[in-house]
């Protein structure tokens, strides 16, 4: 505004109007290479791993052999056992029948009597062959013990040396058994499943005879 402008303006007693009002001036722009605001970080929840632990097994250590011998008695052990009189079937075992009887699943129909004194064996052979006689190559729980009833109430089972055996059953129920050499007596069944670690043991009266 020149001199002229500013003096009429005084004359009309009115001066704000004359005034060019100052430009605006505008807030710095803001830097778009500026940092932002740093934004308050507030701590992570706590995590818990959701991990699912298995209980320890119970019987066996964590330091168990698998040898089944650590956890159960072998057949052997059974019949030749103290708290069995079962001496006379334990002393037709040779090592090589123990060592047999320690591997396959067998039941064994162990005598509590020793041999009749008007039986001989004298060679070591029919002494195997006697201990084989009392020795089925299979499981046989007392269940499985057949009862087929052959006209007389018995049941050929063929024993481990080749030869048979009978069951005699009474309602279908295992009562006894007999060899060919025991001429008809029948050996009375005394305990049933007694249990080894590859096997089972019945327990009869006799000494079963080929």
């Amino acid at each position: 505004m020149d001199a002229t402008e500013l003096e009429l303006c005084r004359e009309r007693n009115t001066f704000k109007p004359c005034l060019t009002p100052s430009p605006s001036i505008s807030a710095s722009p803001t830097n778009s290479n500026a940092p932002s605001a740093v934004p308050t970080i507030s701590p992570a929840p706590s995590v818990t791993q959701n991990r699912r632990t298995s209980p320890a097994p119970t019987g066996l250590s964590s330091d168990s052999s698998s040898d089944w011998s650590e956890i159960c008695d072998s057949i052997v052990d059974v019949i030749c056992g103290e708290d069995r009189n079962l001496t006379s079937l334990c002393g037709f075992l040779s090592d090589e029948i123990e060592q047999e009887l320690s591997i396959g699943n067998w039941t064994v129909f162990a005598p509590l009597n020793d041999i009749p004194e008007n039986v001989t064996i004298v060679e070591e052979e029919d002494i195997t062959d006697l201990a084989w006689f009392h020795i089925f190559e299979e499981v046989l729980t007392k269940e499985d013990l057949p009862c087929d009833n052959e006209g007389d109430n018995t049941t050929l089972i063929t024993m481990a040396n080749g030869r048979d055996t009978r069951i005699k059953c009474d309602d279908d129920i295992p009562i006894g058994q007999k060899g060919r050499g025991n001429n008809g007596t029948i050996s009375n069944f005394i305990e049933f499943d007694i249990e080894a670690c590859n096997g089972m043991i019945h327990i009869i009266e006799n000494v079963l005879l080929p």
